[in-house]
């Protein structure tokens, strides 16, 4: 919907799974989750997920490309997951992204809990406000 390609890398190297293309060299990276165990609700309303510290320790260093968490909260029943009518194809619940970048080290050993805020809900417009910040980074770096 968003009008962008996406390479997928051969091997899963420093947590990236996903780029998303726009048209030259500007493209951020994305470490992808999936999980149907719903993520702890702060009461400020931050969505918490735990990730394996190797992965929170690649997401956190600064890059010359922006790299982003995004994390797909499914129902804890596949059948839940997903529904195909006449109407349309529904994809339940939501998809939450962060950017780790620059968090502080963490001395846990297997894994660190991110919080991720509520509002950041990923999206078509999201997307596009990543694209641009990458460019943003190019073009700053190209100086």
């Amino acid at each position: 919907m968003a009008g962008h390609s996406t390479i997928t890398p051969d091997q899963d190297r420093d947590g990236i799974d996903l780029q998303v293309r726009s048209g030259g060299q500007a493209s951020p990276d994305f470490q992808l989750k999936a999980t149907t165990r719903p993520g702890k609700i702060h009461s400020d309303g931050s969505y918490r997920f735990p990730l394996k510290k190797s992965t929170y320790d690649h997401l956190r260093l600064s890059s010359q490309l922006p790299r982003y968490l995004v994390v797909l909260d499914l129902p804890g029943g596949r059948s839940e997951w997903i529904s195909l009518t006449v109407e349309g194809l529904l994809l339940r619940r939501r998809i939450y992204w962060v950017s780790l970048e620059d968090q502080g080290r963490s001395d846990n050993k297997d894994s660190v809990t991110v919080d991720i805020p509520g509002n950041n809900v990923f999206g078509v417009e999201t997307l596009r406000e990543m694209l641009a910040e990458s460019r943003r980074r190019v073009i700053q770096n190209v100086r």
